[in-house]
C-alpha cells in the first residue's frame, strides 16, 4: 500500500531533481518492489495451497496480500521509469489508467484494514457469533467485492473524466497526475477518504477492544476470587448445610465457631450455589479443626475448567488487541506524514514546504506494501504454521 498518488504530492517535476538522487529513490523503490512482491505472494500461495486457511477473516488477509502485490508487481515498477526519466514518458491514456489502477487499489488495501480491523473487533466483542461464522465465505467475498468496486467508482471516474468534463487539462506535458490534485476541495475529500476516516474508525474498533478485554479481566477476576472462596468455604453468600448422620440438616454459617467445628465430624457439607449443583462430602474425625469446607472432585474440575478456558480466551483477546495496536501504529507511521502535508500546504499557499519533504513521505508510504505481509499474516498463528510447513518442503 501507497499514497493514493505517488507522484502528485510533489509540485516539482522529477526532472528538478539530480540524476545521483533520481537513481537512489529508485534503487530504494527496487528494494520494496522486492519485498513487496516476495512476501505478498507467499502469502496468497500459502493460502491458496492450505485449506485450514480458508476462513472468513483469513480471506481479507488475502485481500490485503492482492492489493499490496499490486502495488509491488505494477505501480511501483512504472514509478520508477517515471523516477529514472525525470518526467512521464509513456503518453497521457497509460497515466490515466496506471493512476486509476495505483488510486483504486491502495484505497482497497485501506479499506482492507479497517474490515481487518472490524474482524478482529467482532472476535473480541462478540465470539461466540464470530466463530459461527467463520466458515462462512461468501460474506468475506461480498466485503471484498463492495470494498474494490467503492474503490474504484471514488477515483477512476474523476480520473478518467475531469479533463473532459471541465474541458481543458491543467497537467503539463511529461507529468503524470490526475486533474484533481490541482483541486482544493477534492484534496480534502481524498485526504479524509485515504486517512482520516479510516484512522478514525480503527480507532473506534481498538478502543472498544480495550474496554471489552478491561471488563472481561475485571468479570474474571472477581469470578477467580469468588471460585477461591467457594474452595475454602469462606463465601458469606453461599448456604451452607451439613446433614448429620441420623438425617437432620443443619444451617452452619461459613464462619464456624468451636462448637460448630466438631458438629461437621460425620456429616456431608452441601453447598447450595447458582452455578454448581449441590455438592457434598462426607467428613471423617479427621477433619475435626480443619476450617476449610473441601469440595467434591467434580466442583474443582468444574471451576477448574471455567477458569482456564476464561483465562485462554482473555489471552487470545489480549493478542488481538496487540495485533490491532500494531495496525494503527504503521498505519498512522506510514499515511499521517503525507496526510498532514497535504492539509498544512493550503494554509501557506503551497510554498512552505520543501518538495524533498513530499518525497520522504512517499517511502514511508512505499514501505506499507512491504510491511504488511510481516503486519497481518506473518503474525498470524494459522499463517505462521503454514509458512513453517511450506518454507520446509520446498
Amino acid at each position: 500500500m501507497q499514497s493514493n498518488n505517488l507522484s502528485s504530492v510533489s509540485k516539482v517535476p522529477w526532472e528538478d531533481f539530480s540524476s545521483t538522487k533520481r537513481l537512489i529513490v529508485s534503487v530504494f523503490l527496487s528494494l520494496a518492489v522486492g519485498v513487496a512482491v516476495l512476501g505478498n505472494s507467499l502469502v496468497i500461495v500459502v493460502f491458496v495451497i492450505d485449506r485450514k486457511l480458508k476462513s472468513q477473516s483469513n480471506f481479507l488477509l488475502l485481500n490485503l496480500a492482492i492489493c499490496d502485490f499490486l502495488v509491488g508487481s505494477f505501480i511501483l515498477p512504472i514509478y520508477i521509469t517515471y523516477v529514472l526519466n525525470g518526467k512521464w514518458i509513456l503518453g497521457r491514456r497509460v497515466c490515466k489508467l496506471w493512476l486509476a489502477i495505483n488510486y483504486s487499489t491502495c484505497l482497497t488495501s485501506v479499506f482492507s484494514i479497517v474490515l481487518i480491523s472490524h474482524d478482529r473487533f467482532l472476535s473480541v466483542t462478540n465470539a461466540i457469533a464470530y466463530r459461527a461464522q467463520q466458515g462462512i465465505t461468501s460474506r468475506a467475498f461480498v466485503k471484498m467485492f463492495i470494498a474494490w468496486i467503492l474503490s474504484f467508482l471514488i477515483y477512476t471516474p474523476a480520473i478518467s473524466c475531469w479533463d473532459i468534463i471541465v474541458g481543458f487539462s491543467v497537467i503539463p506535458d511529461g507529468e503524470c497526475t490526475p486533474e484533481f490534485s490541482h483541486n482544493r476541495y477534492f484534496r480534502f475529500f481524498a485526504c479524509s477518504v485515504d486517512f482520516f476516516l479510516p484512522f478514525s474508525v480503527i480507532i473506534y474498533f481498538n478502543l472498544n477492544i480495550y474496554l471489552t478485554i478491561n471488563k472481561h479481566e475485571k468479570s474474571k477476576k472477581s469470578k477467580t476470587d469468588k471460585n477461591k472462596m467457594k474452595t475454602s468455604g469462606e463465601d458469606s453468600t453461599e448456604d451452607i448445610f451439613y446433614v448429620t448422620t441420623d438425617g437432620a440438616e443443619v444451617y452452619m454459617s461459613p464462619h464456624l465457631d468451636v462448637g460448630a467445628q466438631q458438629k461437621r465430624s460425620n456429616s456431608i457439607l452441601c453447598l447450595n450455589s447458582n452455578t454448581m449443583e449441590k455438592k457434598c462430602q462426607l467428613f471423617s474425625a479427621k477433619h475435626r479443626g480443619d476450617k476449610d469446607f473441601p469440595m467434591t472432585s467434580g466442583a474443582k474440575n468444574t471451576i477448574t475448567n471455567e477458569n482456564t478456558s476464561c483465562t485462554s480466551k482473555l489471552s487470545r483477546d489480549k493478542k488481538v488487541a496487540k495485533s490491532l495496536l500494531l495496525i494503527i501504529t504503521v498505519f498512522c507511521i506510514c499515511w499521517s506524514p503525507l496526510s498532514l502535508l497535504m492539509i498544512t500546504r493550503e494554509f501557506c499557499n503551497l510554498m512552505c514546504i520543501q518538495p524533498v519533504w513530499y518525497e520522504i513521505t512517499n517511502c514511508f508510504l512505499l514501505l506499507n506494501s512491504s510491511i504488511n505481509p510481516f503486519l497481518y499474516p506473518l503474525c498470524h498463528p494459522a499463517f505462521k504454521k503454514a509458512f513453517k510447513v511450506f518454507l520446509c518442503y520446498n
